[in-house]
Formats: C-alpha cells, structure tokens, sequence
C-alpha cells in the first residue's frame, strides 16, 4: 500500500513537473492530478479503507507522504525556497481534496467519472493556487515574521471565495 502510494506521489509530482512552465499553477495541478486516474477506483475498495480504522490511518499517511512531494513539486514550479510554507499549506489542500473527492465520489455511487470529480474538488482550490503561480509570490513569507498568518488568511479568503464556507 504504502509502495503503491509511493509511486502514485512521484507520478503526481512528475506530472506537475512535465506541465507548460507558462500554465497557471492551478491548471497545471488540475491536469497532473486527474491525469493519474485512468480508468474509476474501485468504489468497494475506497469504501473499505475509509471505514476500516487501520486502512484508514495507512490512506492518511499515504496522503501525507504524498504532500511532501507535491509540495517539493509546487516549490520547484514556483521558485519557493525550501522553508516557503505556502507550497507546503498548497500541497495539503491538493491532498485532502483528492481525498475528499474519492471519498464523495464513492458515497454517491454515481455515473460521474471520477476524474471529473477530481476536478470539480480541484476547482474549489482555484483562488488559493492561482495567486501562487508566479515564481517568488510565496517567498514573502519566510522574509517577514508573522506575514504566514497573512498568507494563511488569504489562502482561506480564497477558498471561501471559491466556494468554501465563509468565515461570518
């Protein structure tokens, strides 16, 4: 499991790297990540993992290696330094809604593909990785203390525009 995750985040983040260097960050996320799913999961077998407590923690820790790497990949595009906590906080939103977006599509058992369920979650991330698209944006916070809350709060302003719940 873990090997096959493994795998699944070097893809990703391979993907992410052989995109156009002029594609916005969040088309080229949106590519990368929906281009890995070939044909649907097998909806009995996300069901398992989800309701089985050791599968489970096993999927969260594949998501989490997952992000390390998306997030190394995210800095690459970017021109963020390695202590840049925006491709981090950008990578995690990419995994929890890849996450999100098997689990919804699973529960719905519906005929929608699930790669354009992928992309509809994606989408809900546009605002937060549209502004970080341009190679020295995210670099701000890590030269000025306290300006990551800033960033945080932006990113959050961003997903509640995108559709997220506002914060009111």
């Amino acid at each position: 499991c873990a090997a096959l995750a493994a795998g699944q985040a070097l893809r990703v983040a391979a993907a992410l790297r052989a995109r156009p260097a002029d594609e916005p960050l969040d088309e080229a996320i949106n590519h990368a990540m929906a281009g890995q799913y070939g044909p649907d999961p097998d909806q009995r077998a996300i069901a398992l993992v989800t309701a089985t407590p050791a599968l489970r923690g096993e999927y969260l820790k594949s998501a989490e290696a997952t992000e390390r790497v998306l997030a190394q990949a995210i800095a690459d595009r970017t021109g963020a330094g390695q202590q840049n906590l925006a491709p981090k906080v950008l990578a995690a939103a990419v995994a929890a809604a890849a996450r999100v977006a098997a689990e919804h599509w699973q529960q719905a058992s519906a005929c929608t593909p699930f790669a354009d369920v992928l992309r509809e979650a994606l989408a809900q991330l546009t605002p937060s990785l549209a502004g970080q698209g341009q190679p020295g944006l995210p670099s701000a916070t890590t030269a000025h203390p306290g300006s990551g809350r800033r960033a945080v709060k932006n990113a959050a302003a961003g997903l509640t525009a995108g559709g997220g719940t506002p914060s009111s």
